[in-house]
């Protein structure tokens, strides 16, 4: 959890929120895990927090863009469009931490004619 919190730069008031995003990417990416890797890898912790991330991410952009200013200081956060991308590219990273640790559940046709 604590690497998902450096991950999204979430504050101390959203540690409980990013520990429930981070137990429910684990119960359901260790139904994914192969037998052989029940074990609690580091690969597979570190997939839970990029994961566990990328669905803060998701979630924070269901807001889009918000900005105000006070004084000389002027706040803005990334617009929607930025957030799906980073949720998506934090996805995509705790993905490439999976391979060979998860079963294969693609589909293919094998030996088929046409």
């Amino acid at each position: 959890m604590e690497m998902a919190r450096l991950i999204t730069g979430a504050g101390e008031e959203e540690k409980d929120y990013l520990a429930a995003l981070c137990r429910a990417e684990q119960e359901k990416l260790r139904d994914r895990l192969r037998e052989e890797s029940l074990g609690q890898s580091d690969a597979f912790l570190c997939a839970v927090a990029w994961m566990a991330a990328a669905d803060y991410c998701s979630g924070k952009g269901a807001g889009g863009t918000a900005s105000w200013r006070a004084g000389d200081v002027s706040v803005q956060e990334a617009n929607a469009q930025e957030r799906i991308a980073a949720s998506e590219a934090l996805r995509a990273a705790g993905a490439r931490l999976l391979e060979g640790l998860v079963k294969d559940d693609a589909f293919a046709f094998l030996g088929v004619r046409g």
